[in-house]
């Protein structure tokens, strides 16, 4: 990054990775664990500098490599795996277990779906994902094996050649056919900045309603195709997704008044977003030994899961009248239970 020229590598770290505090990064450097190789392209007149080097008198420049050694803690995911309900030449297509997010992000990289399709299927790699799940969110997940598919595909959802389908349970007795135009608002609480994206719309269908546990199963049909879409429309519906802490509540007095939201009010709605996530992801006064980091816990089903199920995606080429449908079993939560 052309930010960084001229400046150490102890500089950079300290002031761009602030999730760690200056002290780890000096450690990590005096460790021998942060290298800058300078001209690395060349197998005999490149040059590592490492160690107190790295502190202030070697600078970064154009062309550097850094290697940098970090032991780092992943969450834990449910013990389940990605099964494949579709494979061609060109298409892989696995039913995507709840908890898991599809490809690395933040703290994932090995608990992942593409890692754990790549550690069970090597041959696979590269895949090249055609949509997303939530990470709390099971069903379909597409993914193709080339970059020509794969926007052949993209393409399709761009021109709206699909129909998809999603199982949802939520709280109440729902009406029989029902649909949501809000526009989806997104709150970035460390930016200060709250977004609105329209127009979106999802069509909703109840397939049943369980008197036992006041709760409906229902169709999901989302025309649009914004994140969260789904979980966001059930909740301003007043028919939120069972096990949704996210949307359970949260944040109903932005939408009710978006137009008096504040900076002020952002950051406290940040810090508390930070701290509900670190009081549910973390093991209070335990550490790692190596690293000092507040040690994961190991999360119960439900706060990995919510009641959502991509069920089926068709696709169409309008050019070619080509056709594909993918589709998993009903998961058990969206059965009739007598």
């Amino acid at each position: 990054m052309v930010i960084w020229f001229g400046r150490s590598c102890y500089d950079v770290y300290r002031s761009e990775f602030r999730n760690m505090p200056p002290e780890h990064h000096y450690a990590k450097i005096m460790q021998h664990k942060m290298k800058l190789v300078k001209n690395p392209n060349s197998r005999t007149n490149f040059t590592v500098y490492e160690g107190s080097q790295l502190l202030e008198l070697i600078k970064i420049g154009p062309g550097d490599k850094i290697v940098h050694y970090e032991h780092v803690h992943e969450p834990p995911v449910l013990n389940t795996l990605p099964q494949c309900i579709y494979e061609d030449e060109s298409c892989y297509v696995v039913d995507k277990p709840a908890g898991v997010p599809v490809h690395p992000v933040k703290n994932y990289f090995y608990n992942t779906v593409m890692s754990l399709i790549y550690n069970e299927r090597p041959d696979l790699e590269p895949l090249y994902p055609v949509h997303r799940l939530d990470k709390v969110t099971s069903g379909v997940l597409m993914f193709c094996k080339d970059q020509t598919t794969v926007s052949l595909f993209k393409q399709m959802m761009r021109n709206k050649s699909v129909a998809k389908t999603y199982l949802a349970r939520v709280s109440g007795v729902f009406p029989e056919r029902t649909q949501c135009d809000d526009p989806i608002v997104y709150i970035y609480g460390a930016r200060k900045e709250v977004k609105q994206f329209e127009p979106a719309k999802t069509v909703f269908a109840k397939l049943f309603y369980d008197s036992i546990t006041d709760e409906s199963v229902i169709e999901c049909h989302p025309i649009s195709g914004f994140p969260h879409q789904i979980r966001i429309h059930l909740r301003n519906l007043g028919f939120p997704i069972i096990q949704d802490y996210l949307y359970r509540d949260k944040y109903t007095e932005v939408f009710r008044q978006r137009s008096e939201v504040t900076s002020e009010y952002l950051d406290s709605l940040y810090m508390r977003s930070m701290k509900q996530r670190q009081s549910m992801e973390s093991m209070e006064n335990c550490k790692c030994p190596e690293c000092q980091t507040t040690l994961y816990k190991d999360p119960s089903p439900q706060s990995l899961a919510i009641k959502l199920h991509s069920l089926r995606y068709s696709l169409w080429n309008e050019d070619t009248n080509k056709q594909w449908k993918f589709e998993t079993q009903i998961p058990s939560w969206a059965k009739p239970s007598h």
